[in-house]
């Protein structure tokens, strides 16, 4: 049997694990890279974390308007945001910074006892003004001519899950076309990038968590090759009142997302792509999630669990490509 590297380690706030199959006439150099994947994530991290006050990301959040020069890596995930917000007609939206600390989220997720929304804390004040509550269309023009970003009026950004998404899906294809693995996955806190070559080797088995009893499994998805990311609202949540605060934001609304979604999976062909249309419909709901992903994605595929304890699968236009599998939760297919 093949061997396999298997490498975990902490970055951006979430565990992150990477399984490398080892071509057979290779040896195994496993701490090789878990180095090289902890670096990656690492110098991710540094770049685009929006609790470093040195990142390029915080440095950017603080021009006011004013065109900024960005570098290579900061333009690739800005255009790869533009265009999901483009594609998912705003639901997915990265200029939430703002309506995110007024909700509380201030510092990173392991403070989360503290959060406060700003205006049960006495902060609202001390926040720089959210104009109307609602979102710019787009939060910021990109020059990619001159590798320059210019933010939208109110606008701040907070990239964290595309990131994840986006870190995932390169390093993946890295490994594979520049170091030679034949098969393999990267996996960011629940984006993940898988790949295999071989077409008579079994498919990877992904788990998809039941939101409700995080030991169990509510459906398990299996691929050759793509990508899967999860969004949920019920793990970053906080407040202890029955609130609801959570951090997938409802641009209209400013507030966090009340759709009647607690979580959603969404397979594809890169999980930057997934994240941000799993985040559509916990913050659109199913029937509106659906219909905007079969207009902008439909190559992709949904498993939404609902408040009411139920998972209805949103198929693709081309079935077969992902296996869905029942758990906990029985699998109803969609009839919008």
């Amino acid at each position: 049997m093949p061997a396999e590297s298997r490498i975990a380690l902490r970055a951006m706030n979430t565990d992150i694990t990477a399984i490398l199959r080892w071509p057979d006439d290779r040896t195994p150099d496993t701490p090789a890279y878990h180095s090289l994947v902890s670096r990656w994530f690492r110098d991710v991290e540094a770049r685009f974390s929006r609790f470093l006050p040195g990142s390029e990301l915080s440095a950017l959040n603080r021009t006011g308007g004013s065109w900024q020069l960005v570098s290579p890596m900061m333009e690739e995930v800005l255009a790869l945001a533009l265009q999901c917000c483009r594609q998912t007609g705003g639901a997915f939206h990265p200029g939430l910074l703002r309506q995110l600390q007024r909700e509380g989220y201030l510092r990173s997720f392991e403070h989360a006892a503290t959060f406060r929304p700003a205006e049960a804390s006495g902060q609202a004040g001390l926040l720089r003004p959210d104009p109307g509550g609602h979102a710019a269309a787009e939060p910021f023009e990109l020059d990619g001519r001159m590798g320059a970003v210019r933010l939208a009026p109110g606008s701040e950004l907070d990239l964290g899950g595309i990131v994840k998404g986006w870190a995932a899906d390169r390093l993946a294809g890295w490994l594979r076309r520049r170091h030679g693995f034949p098969a393999g996955i990267v996996n960011a806190g629940g984006d993940l990038s898988v790949w295999q070559e071989d077409e008579e080797a079994p498919s990877t088995v992904i788990a998809i968590e039941d939101p409700w009893d995080t030991g169990r499994d509510a459906a398990r998805l299996s691929l050759k090759r793509g990508a899967a990311a999860t969004s949920s609202t019920l793990k970053r949540r906080w407040g202890e009142d029955g609130s609801g605060l959570h951090h997938l934001i409802d641009p209209l609304a400013g507030r966090s997302a009340a759709s009647g979604i607690v979580q959603a999976t969404v397979a594809g062909a890169e999980a930057a792509e997934c994240e941000a249309w799993a985040k559509t419909f916990c913050i659109c709901g199913l029937e509106e999630g659906a219909a905007r992903m079969k207009l902008g994605a439909p190559g992709c595929e949904a498993a939404v669990i609902t408040d009411k304890r139920k998972l209805i699968l949103i198929p693709s236009r081309n079935p077969g490509r992902f296996v869905w599998e029942p758990g906990t939760l029985t699998i109803q297919e969609a009839t919008i």
